[in-house]
């Protein structure tokens, strides 16, 4: 018989692990089966909690659907890939069915708004940004500011505070589109309540 693998995620006290059992019958001979678990590393910007667990497929779907939504803003792909890298969402009042509902937390998106203004001047061709003397850092650097861990000293370009609001509002319709995508498949009564858990 071929080698056989069973594969069982699980989170257990915290901890993301993985259970596999491995056994292999060559020639008639039995080895033992055998559990390896392994904690799972989170994710870089934080641990997801687990209602977000729960619905990473529907996040694909509704990724797909929004893709038109995007491609109708004045923001590329590339953009909204990092405007969604600085944002998180949250269940407000999640254990009460009328007024609860998924937000958007956009603190760390001012943080990343260098790094976007840099994408949005690349050029066509896909050469570097066009020179900008008031930017010295990277993408490292715009990672460490929005998570409040970057130097806060000269150089820091300004924000422009429209295409922020233009963000923020995005992903705000971005929450309603995945509550409601959660709502038609009959699943937010779930999500809530694991919410409401945490």
């Amino acid at each position: 018989m071929p080698d056989t693998a069973a594969v069982r995620p699980r989170i257990q006290g915290g901890r993301r692990t993985v259970s596999c059992r491995l056994f292999a019958t060559p020639k008639g001979f039995a080895i033992p089966r055998m559990t390896v678990v392994y904690k799972i590393p989170e994710p870089l910007f934080g641990h997801m909690t687990d209602w977000q667990d729960r619905i990473v497929g529907d996040r694909m779907t509704v990724d797909s659907e929004f893709a038109s939504r995007i491609d109708n803003s004045q923001f590329t792909r590339q953009e909204w890939g990092l405007i969604m890298t600085a944002a998180s969402f949250e269940i407000e009042n999640p254990d009460d069915g009328a007024a609860a509902e998924i937000v958007a937390n956009t603190d760390e998106l001012r943080g990343m708004m260098p790094e976007i203004e840099k994408v949005a001047d690349m050029d066509p061709m896909g050469g570097n940004p066009r020179d900008d003397p008031g930017s010295d850092g990277g993408f490292l650097d715009s990672i460490l500011g929005a998570l409040g861990l970057g130097n806060d000293g000269g150089g820091r370009v300004g924000v422009d505070e429209e295409k922020l609001t233009a963000a923020e509002a995005l992903v705000a319709e971005y929450a309603e589109e995945l509550q409601a995508h959660l709502e038609s498949e009959g699943r937010w009564d779930e999500i809530r309540s694991i919410a409401a858990e945490e």
